[in-house]
């Protein structure tokens, strides 16, 4: 089927295509106090499988975010002045194809819920601004709220639950547009680690549910190892993938995978790698 959208046609996606494809991808910011460009990403070449789940670590400033904010189509050399060499596709379109189609959707540390607004209000805020009819919009809510488990919570105003549950309305109302790729920037980082290690778990069982394509950003090294089919370590600025870690673990991760001499070898494996990195000048 083609859609007509700001007077072109747009093809359907082909979803057998690489899910996100870099090829020499470089990418550098306008610098306002010297007339050289600060380079944030350099010379960038991956592919990702649909539904693979990749996490990227690297040091502080490495570009980690840059790198999710490229493929979502949120950085543009016309809008945004930034200057890119090299080629990326999102299932074979340019990101900004890709995001026409609400391909992508995104999450922050911060789970920036709308404080006047309920949860269940929250989570279905992305299908009001797509004007889903409400029978529709009723049941995406009702299901996304279900699958994170906070059914209970719907009509619960944001200030009154916790940070836990807020980031599982951050997740709900990320899926409820049932994006092909979830770009996820340090979305625990904020929580205590026996709430994160829940939530790893939560996240995993949607993955295997949905099938999603997920690119993970974190500087925790144990989750990282516990969720990813693939660890990308990135260099200093500007970044570049310095390693490609591949976490050869059973797809079905329980509490006892992190007790297992397989992860604990492969997180010392991330470790050596990301130590060094964060060594090097």
């Amino acid at each position: 089927m083609n859609e007509k959208r700001d007077n072109r046609t747009l093809t359907t996606p082909h979803f057998e295509l690489q899910a996100i494809e870099f090829r020499s991808f470089s990418l550098s910011y306008p610098n306002t106090k010297t007339k050289t460009p600060l380079q944030a990403l350099r010379d960038v070449t991956l592919s990702v499988l649909p539904g693979e789940f990749v996490a990227i670590i690297g040091p502080s400033g490495c570009g980690k975010t840059t790198l999710l904010r490229a493929v979502a189509g949120l950085l543009t050399q016309h809008d945004d002045k930034v200057i890119i060499n090299g080629s990326l596709h999102v299932f074979g379109m340019p990101p900004a194809e890709a995001k026409r189609y609400r391909m992508f959707a995104f999450t922050f540390q911060n789970p920036v819920l709308l404080p006047w607004r309920t949860v269940r209000q929250n989570v279905a805020l992305p299908l009001e601004i797509t004007r889903a009819d409400q029978p529709t919009r009723d049941r995406a809510v009702d299901d996304m709220l279900s699958l994170v488990g906070i059914s209970d919570f719907a009509r619960s105003m944001t200030a009154e639950i916790s940070g836990g549950m807020q980031q599982r309305a951050n997740l709900a109302r990320a899926l409820v547009q049932e994006p092909k790729i979830l770009l996820m920037d340090e979305p625990f980082g904020s929580l205590d680690e026996v709430t994160r290690e829940r939530l790893n778990f939560e996240l995993l069982r949607i993955h295997r549910l949905k099938c999603q394509t997920i690119l993970f950003v974190t500087h925790s090294l144990t989750e990282c190892t516990l969720l990813a089919d693939r660890v990308l370590v990135l260099s200093r600025l500007p970044g570049t993938i310095r390693e490609i870690i591949h976490i050869d673990l059973p797809r079905e991760r329980t509490e006892e995978t992190l007790l297992s001499p397989a992860y604990l070898a492969l997180v010392r494996k991330v470790r050596e790698v990301f130590v060094r990195e964060e060594a090097s000048t």
